[in-house]
């Protein structure tokens, strides 16, 4: 019995080590850049039931922006054996990683790109984008009427009759979302991530005539789903990837 198992281990010891090991996954990341942009910002958007909702104000409160690091790569051993079950991803939460920066800044809705923040420096390999928007905290740059929201939106809505009407909701839960970044490179990158964010995809799915909590959660659910991340890439060299730009800054919010 005790030659059988002594066989059978060395037997598995052998296999593992033929097992080829699994190449790292994600994009090495030397720097990221970090930027918004909305689209469709103050056009008439059919909605539910042969309403339409025009947005004169949104502003959207950004909690934090981070990279997900990949899952530890598994050894040949740890593969054959079943020693690792399901996905192991990095011991920490996206929203403690290096990469992020927390804008906490509640801007109006813009159309041109704006950097929101850029850290150096980081070692990592990444295979996710995350976001979070919440309300902000004491002592963050935003305006006093908009600090207790994460999303808050005016305009008016036309009726199937065609009667207009005032519309306004707001709401302080908190939303997030992950992006896969499908990127590998042998060589750490300089990064720029651009989060995109659809507003008549957002608002299409918005009833005007609904209650107040259902209206506020159907815009806030709709700009997570309206959400894209776009990622630019170029190799690190040996000088800081944005010109040694403060590390986590962000600017105030447009006007």
């Amino acid at each position: 019995m005790r030659a059988g198992l002594t066989g059978l281990l060395a037997a598995a010891a052998t296999a593992a080590v033929a097992v080829e090991e699994v190449p790292q996954e994600g994009l090495p990341v030397a720097a990221v850049r970090w930027r918004t942009v909305w689209h469709g910002v103050d056009k008439p958007v059919d909605t539910v039931g042969g309403t339409r909702i025009a947005l004169t104000d949104l502003s959207f409160t950004h909690h934090s922006l981070s990279l997900v690091p990949c899952p530890a790569p598994k050894g040949a051993w740890d593969r054959l054996a079943g020693l690792v079950v399901g996905t192991a991803w990095a011991d920490h939460a996206p929203w403690d990683d290096p990469s992020r920066v927390t804008p906490h800044a509640a801007w109006t809705a813009h159309e041109q790109p704006l950097t929101v923040g850029e850290v150096e420096g980081l070692t990592d390999r990444y295979c996710k984008v995350h976001w979070m928007a919440a309300p902000a905290g004491r002592g963050d740059p935003i305006p006093p009427d908009r600090s207790a929201r994460t999303l808050r939106a005016s305009g008016t809505w036309t009726d199937p009759q065609g009667h207009l009407h005032p519309f306004e909701t707001e709401t302080a839960w908190t939303q997030a979302d992950t992006h896969d970044l499908n990127l590998h490179a042998a060589r750490p990158q300089c990064v720029t991530v651009t989060v995109h964010r659809h507003l008549p995809a957002a608002v299409q799915h918005v009833d005007p005539r609904g209650e107040p909590l259902e209206i506020a959660w159907a815009l806030l659910d709709g700009v997570r789903r309206a959400t894209t991340v776009q990622v630019e890439m170029v190799e690190a060299g040996e000088a800081p990837c944005f010109g040694g730009s403060p590390v986590g800054s962000a600017p105030s919010p447009p006007r």
